[in-house]
């Protein structure tokens, strides 16, 4: 009989999982069996699972959503091993990680359960070791701010788990671990191993992420639970202090700061007089705690610094040297940016961000502006009839930069940027969407070239695509004279990273047209265009979301129609003949779709250099964003192997923008790559 289980529950991990599988399979202690739990994905999860072959694999699964608590209950029932382990099926288990554990809980038998340390990794600004509490006087102390044991680390003795008749409580459904925690230490000893064992993978579907106000509340009720059971009676706004430490968050005034140490103090005396509570522990722990408060309230500046020097001598074991720096230059940090801040008459950026329905997505996507270099600025979140709490969650932040803009019911994308621009106050106004995520010092670059460059009325950025095809840098003009050109082939800019001067907005009085719902961007360019220049970074600032629900996914055939009557329009001014024909070959062109014939792409080849040599009015920057548009078509259209690759050459159209020549060798593999596979030249009868 084996002596582990290791449980594994799984919903639509499947991006994921097979990395999970893996790293348990590799495992050098070699005695488990591998549970694994479906519960009720739809993504291709359990048939993954159920073609694994490995005698160690155990498969079951649920038809309906039962929730990870019901998962883990069921699975518990299920096992009948010694122990049994936990593992997230997006995560990883070091190859030690079974044989480190077995051995550490049968070197303690008193011990019911215990964690490891863990590293994250993915979303950026999470990344690093944690260090859990070892001892278990600690830990007993630790889990009056949050779970002391990281949950997928866990492992348990199942006998003595049955004994004390624990199981998981599913109306904790974020927090399940930490009430489990809280239930069980009365029953056995609780510890960790002080070794890293599991590596996290943080983002933006994982439960920790994207359910942060469920948590929230269930942590409060977990806390007031154990603070109470200890004669401990805390007010709502102790408590709220309390928990903002277990959720990684400060002070928001210098009276909270003082209310916090009172309480702190107060924790300080009236626990060490409880039974199981040793003196040094609750030092050790409280000071910890302590410190993370005041660190996370380090954006008070000095009396955030001094408040946490008030109580060190009485808490020990707050932080390291290194961490007290990284405090201290935080203060000092934020203390600079209020000054520069408070000196600015002008700089304010007004970041307008429409959201619908999209609350699991939405949290990374306003942190990544509020985490911007440039400081200025003031985010405009327009609700737009959102059912999905999206409005509710952004209405309970605490940050004074963010505002938020109701729409009873949905108007659109045109309509609720308008709301954000009736509503913006800044010089500039920025342009961002609910799903996808800025880098950090976005805002700060194009405010900057903004500044050196008055003419320039719009500027967007390149963007990096991420979940689809990885990595995938979107190719843009960039010089302002070939913006302007392109207007002929559709719209210069990715939407979402586009900054504009107001008073050009105002100055025209524009704004994004109803009627033109799928293309308001690429409407309101053509008519800014008469207010300035257009232009674009050729820096990566942006992240770009390619998912299922995104408007270019749901609403193809619609944006196609009015894209296409845009360009229309555009081409006629500018004095260019075509048939309705040709406008379909070069509407192909511009949004890069793959043709069904090699004759196809000659033919949109030949066409846009017939279009270059009959331009008269710019022929250097009407060639370059032919070019640019050339290139970015042909990039999709490898699959007629070197063939392709020959008639993109014989075109005549080749770019120097930045990027061109690494778009270039990535199409120069795809034909290759086809031409091996045997595909090369099948179709359209190429010579």
């Amino acid at each position: 009989m084996r002596r582990v289980t290791v449980l594994m529950p799984v919903h639509n991990g499947m991006p994921y999982l097979p990395e999970a599988v893996k790293s348990m399979l590799s495992q050098t202690y070699r005695d488990f069996i591998l549970l694994a739990i479906d519960d009720a994905s739809s993504d291709g999860s359990l048939d993954y699972l159920r073609g694994l072959r490995d005698n160690r694999i155990q498969v079951e699964s649920s038809a309906q959503h039962l929730g990870l608590a019901r998962v883990l209950n069921l699975g518990l029932d299920l096992c009948r091993t010694e122990y049994v382990a936990r593992m997230d099926g997006d995560d990883i288990s070091h190859r030690k990680r079974l044989e480190w554990q077995i051995e550490f809980m049968d070197a303690h038998p008193a011990c019911g359960m215990s964690g490891t340390w863990l590293r994250t990794f993915g979303i950026r600004q999470h990344r690093g070791l944690l260090r859990y509490p070892c001892a278990a006087s600690e830990l007993r102390v630790a889990q009056l701010f949050a779970s002391p044991i990281a949950h997928a680390t866990l492992i348990l003795r199942k006998g003595t788990f049955d004994r004390s008749g624990l199981r998981y409580d599913p109306a904790f459904s974020r927090t399940e671990d930490f009430d489990l925690c809280t239930r069980a230490t009365p029953h056995f000893e609780v510890l960790n191993l002080p070794r890293c064992t599991y590596y996290y993978r943080r983002h933006p579907g994982c439960v920790t992420v994207s359910n942060e106000d469920e948590m929230r509340r269930q942590v409060r009720e977990i806390v007031r639970r154990q603070l109470v059971a200890l004669d401990i009676i805390p007010s709502d706004g102790e408590l709220d202090l309390h928990c903002r430490t277990c959720l990684g968050r400060g002070a928001r005034t210098g009276e909270e700061l003082a209310a916090a140490r009172a309480w702190w103090c107060r924790l300080r005396e009236g626990l060490p007089g409880r039974p199981a509570y040793d003196p040094r522990a609750v030092r050790r722990v409280l000071g910890r705690q302590w410190f993370l408060f005041c660190r996370n309230s380090a954006s008070l500046g000095a009396p955030a610094w001094k408040t946490y020097r008030a109580l060190r001598k009485d808490l020990a074991g707050g932080s390291t040297i290194t961490e007290k720096g990284m405090f201290c230059a935080a203060v000092a940090s934020h203390r600079l940016r209020k000054g520069a801040d408070a000196g600015k008459s002008a700089g304010l950026v007004s970041v307008i961000l429409p959201v619908h329905n999209g609350r699991p997505l939405l949290p990374d996507a306003l942190q990544s502006i509020l985490r911007q270099t440039h400081r200025n600025l003031e985010v405009i979140v327009v609700d737009d009839g959102s059912t999905d709490g999206s409005g509710e969650w952004v209405a309970q932040r605490e940050d004074a930069r963010i505002r938020l803009v109701r729409m009873e019911t949905p108007s659109g994308v045109a309509g609720a940027l308008n709301a954000g621009l009736a509503a913006a106050r800044g010089e500039w106004v920025a342009r961002m969407d609910a799903d996808d995520i800025s880098l950090p010092r976005r805002l700060e670059k194009q405010v900057s070239y903004l500044r050196q460059h008055p003419e320039v009325v719009a500027l967007g950025t390149r963007v990096r695509y991420f979940g689809g095809p990885a990595g995938m840098t979107d190719l843009r003009p960039v010089t302002a004279p070939v913006c302007m050109a392109y207007l002929a082939f559709g719209t210069p800019f990715v939407h979402p990273t586009v900054m504009m001067r107001r008073r050009a907005l105002t100055d025209g009085g524009l704004r994004y047209r109803a009627d033109y719902t799928r293309s308001e961007d690429y409407d309101l360019w053509i008519r800014l265009a008469a207010m300035g220049r257009l232009a674009n970074l050729p820096e990566v600032l942006l992240r770009y979301r390619l998912h299922a629900q995104s408007v270019t996914t749901q609403h193809g055939p619609d944006m196609a129609a009015q894209q296409r009557s845009i360009m229309s329009d555009v081409l006629r001014r500018r004095g260019v003949a075509f048939t309705e024909g040709e406008l379909d070959l070069l509407y192909g062109v511009v949004r890069c779709e793959r043709s069904a014939e090699a004759r196809e792409m000659r033919d949109a080849g030949a066409l846009l250099a017939r279009l270059v040599r009959e331009e008269r009015a710019d022929p250097d920057a009407f060639r370059e964003a032919a070019a640019v548009a050339w290139l970015r078509y042909s990039a999709n259209n490898g699959n007629f192997g070197l063939a392709s690759w020959r008639m993109y050459r014989e075109a005549g159209l080749q770019t120097d923008v930045p990027g061109a020549r690494r778009q270039e060798m990535v199409f120069m593999a795809s034909c290759l790559w086809h031409q091996c596979r045997g595909r090369g030249g099948a179709a359209g009868g190429y010579p």
